[in-house]
């Protein structure tokens, strides 16, 4: 009977393996296909932001250095997501196609090299070398035509990269083996449990007991067996679950799904030595795995197909779900600090109007006295020096004597030093509110990383603030000389064709020397506010001021083209997303023999290996059973909306808190993109402290394609 048994086991699993290959070819396609959305997604991107950046280069940027620094972090992220097609592309070709792969899974000593030896029959060569093992101990083998492979431990020192190695084999397993020991849990286990749950894998949680088994002799005084019953009891094993499901909820995540396997590894081993050939049938009997092995080929004939063709849509899925995430994240992070960019734009333009206005102003005034001073001396110069033929001279001197350059020089570099302080000021202003703008986006997102290079973007205005501004090199802004001789050469020649009847004009040549003086006055103050206006306009506006305005004005530009590449990627992304969740779901009903449940489901969101959403807007209600049915298989909680084609609505169903303020309210917190569509809403109520909560709303998110922020 237990060979008929046997013979019908290896039936079933065939014909599940040759169904797994069939599973393989569909899951392939469809994992391909997305691939190449991928990369069509990320290449439009791409041209966007090369496009901006040749704008960039285009342009005419005072700063060099600032140009490349912006070209610079353009073409960063350019790369960062440009490369993700190949990886994805190249590890949808590296599954396994032709059978079902199991991996094997967990912490350094552990048992995996034990649970090998006892699959492949070995004479436990590679048992107790946990602590040695090395990046290239992945090991691949076959179990009844089955594909097991063995990964270097996690939670080891120093051994990050055996982790990386090991969950980048754990992306090909259709069916994770994930070995615990009975001893008091690890956080880092559960860690590396999260890790490879998040990745979509189905797991069974296989827990070694440890019982000293030396010899048969231990058989025999039935030390073994009592050891045994003390260490398998069902409470003891029940805590021990317990305590390792608790560390779920901290992952927002429901881990009492998770079947949970007790097994004496090592006493399955020695039974296939030759010192226990006398008491191998017990000894593997009270090892209990011929309880895990059948579980194991049960699990893999009833859903085996299944989980092939999830591993390949995971295998694009998981992926395609963090960049959705991170970029809608990054442009609402980018439209935020671009509407900063632009408030900061306005106000300084407002201020070199007023800056502008005061430079005249006090200009003007600085004229006005000067006239006032100048004409004050007039007729006491008249006075004197009505009959000198060296007037012009005297005029000269004292014109220089009164020092006119400097004191308007004096004036234009004060109003230089005053600008380079306020500019300093304005600069670290804007600054200190873009780094302020990005921390409080970051406090008040759901799993937010930072695009924004908070550092870089300090430098690039801390240069605009300094500005290479050099108010010193203003002396030579006009040749003060020029305009004084040509004067004085005009007063010269004046006077001298005055003074041709000296006693009978003396009164005249007075009041006409007079008027010639004030009229010279008048075309120094002239020649004056020519100059020094000039000098405002050109060496302080113009050749600082503006450009300052002219740079906010590039990054809040280059800022706002990033921001509507990332939604729009995002959403390019998101679309194909949805497609490959909608396919599996119908693959996942067709499983379970509820083919017609895809005409209740309109959109489908999903975050493998924790939940799936539903949007049941098609008509008709998904029953209970059915939802159950699909939790079983996928291994992940099954949530129905009853949502419509109104946003509000679907985030309101989807996030399902009584946080939710009325529609009134969330319209007014709502933030809108370039082109004016809704793209992000403020709901600071939210208790996303709560991980539950925090996964209904990246759902909601994927259905609704706004970020929710609290």
């Amino acid at each position: 009977m237990i060979e008929q048994n046997s013979r019908r086991t290896e039936n079933d699993l065939t014909a599940v393996l040759d169904a797994c290959a069939i599973s393989a070819r569909r899951g392939y396609d469809i994992a391909i296909d997305g691939t190449e959305a991928l990369k069509k997604s990320i290449h439009h991107m791409s041209e966007q932001l090369s496009n901006q950046i040749r704008t960039l280069k285009r342009s005419k940027f005072n700063d060099p250095k600032m140009m490349n620094d912006l070209i610079a972090q353009l073409s960063s992220i350019q790369s960062d997501f440009g490369a993700v097609p190949m990886k994805v592309a190249e590890e949808v070709g590296g599954l396994v196609k032709d059978t079902f792969a199991i991996t094997l899974f967990g912490r350094t000593m552990a048992g995996k090299s034990t649970l090998m030896e006892i699959l492949i029959r070995g004479n436990g060569a590679s048992i107790g070398l946990g602590g040695q093992r090395t990046t290239r101990d992945v090991r691949t083998y076959r179990y009844k035509n089955l594909q097991i492979t063995d990964v270097p431990g996690i939670a080891a020192f120093e051994g990050a990269e055996d982790e990386r190695v090991a969950y980048e084999a754990a992306k090909k397993g259709d069916l994770i083996l994930f070995l615990i020991t009975n001893d008091a849990p690890q956080a880092k286990e559960a860690e590396c449990l999260d890790h490879i749950l998040r990745l979509g894998k189905p797991v069974i949680c296989l827990i070694n007991v440890n019982v000293a088994l030396r010899s048969p002799n231990d058989l025999n005084k039935g030390l073994f067996r009592r050891d045994m019953t003390k260490k398998f009891a069902p409470k003891r094993l029940r805590d021990l679950q317990e305590q390792f499901v608790a560390f779920g909820r901290q992952y927002g995540s429901d881990w009492s799904g998770i079947p949970f396997i007790p097994v004496h590894l090592k006493a399955a081993f020695l039974s296939q030595q030759d010192a226990f050939q006398e008491v191998r049938d017990e000894v593997y009997e009270l090892s209990r795995f011929p309880l895990v092995e059948e579980y194991i080929i049960r699990e893999v004939c009833a859903r085996g197909s299944f989980y092939k063709f999830k591993t390949f849509l995971d295998a694009v899925a998981v992926p395609a779900l963090t960049m959705v995430e991170r970029l809608f994240r990054y442009s609402v992070q980018n439209l935020k600090q671009q509407e900063l960019l632009g408030e900061k734009r306005a106000n300084l333009a407002s201020w070199i109007s007023s800056f502008e206005a005061d430079g005249e102003k006090r200009i003007e005034t600085f004229l006005t006295n000067l006239r006032s001073s100048l004409k004050r001396s007039v007729a006491e110069f008249a006075e004197e020096h009505y009959d000198d033929q060296r007037a012009g001279d005297a005029w000269a001197a004292m014109l220089k004597k009164r020092n006119i350059s400097g004191k308007a020089e004096e004036l234009i570099n004060q109003l230089g030093h005053e600008y380079e302080a306020e500019l300093r000021e304005i600069s670290r202003a804007i600054c200190a509110e873009m780094r302020f703008s990005e921390q409080s986006f970051t406090n008040h997102s759901i799993n937010m990383e930072s695009i924004i290079d908070a550092k870089r973007m300090w430098n690039w205005f801390a240069a605009v603030g300094n500005g290479g501004l050099v108010i010193g090199a203003l002396a030579n802004w006009w040749n003060p000389g020029g305009w004084v001789l040509f004067g004085i050469a005009a007063a010269s020649t004046l006077i001298s064709f005055l003074f041709t009847d000296r006693e009978k004009k003396v009164r005249d040549a007075r009041r006409k020397l007079e008027k010639k003086l004030t009229e010279h006055i008048e075309e120094i103050i002239k020649q004056l506010r020519k100059d020094m206006n000039s000098c405002l306009q050109k060496n302080l506006i113009k050749e600082y001021v503006l450009p300052m305005q002219r740079v906010v004005y590039k990054i809040e530009s280059s800022v706002s083209k990033l921001s509507e590449a990332q939604r729009n990627t995002a959403r390019m992304l998101n679309d194909k997303l949805r497609k490959i969740n909608t396919e599996l779901l119908k693959a996942a009903f067709d499983h379970i023999g509820r083919d017609g449940m895809m005409r209740h489901i309109g959109k489908v969101a999903r975050i493998p290996g924790d939940t799936v959403m539903m949007d049941c807007t098609q008509g008709g209600v998904l029953p209970h059973s059915a939802q159950d049915e699909l939790a079983a298989l996928l291994r992940e909680q099954v949530l129905c909306i009853e949502g419509c084609d109104d946003v509000y609505d679907v985030l309101r169903e989807a996030i399902w808190s009584p946080d939710i303020p009325p529609k009134e309210i969330w319209e007014s917190r709502i933030v809108t993109s370039v082109g004016h569509a809704p793209c992000c809403v403020s709901i600071p109520q939210l208790d996303v402290s709560d991980a539950a909560l925090r996964s209904r709303i990246r759902l909601a998110q994927q259905l609704t394609e706004m970020v929710v922020m609290n």
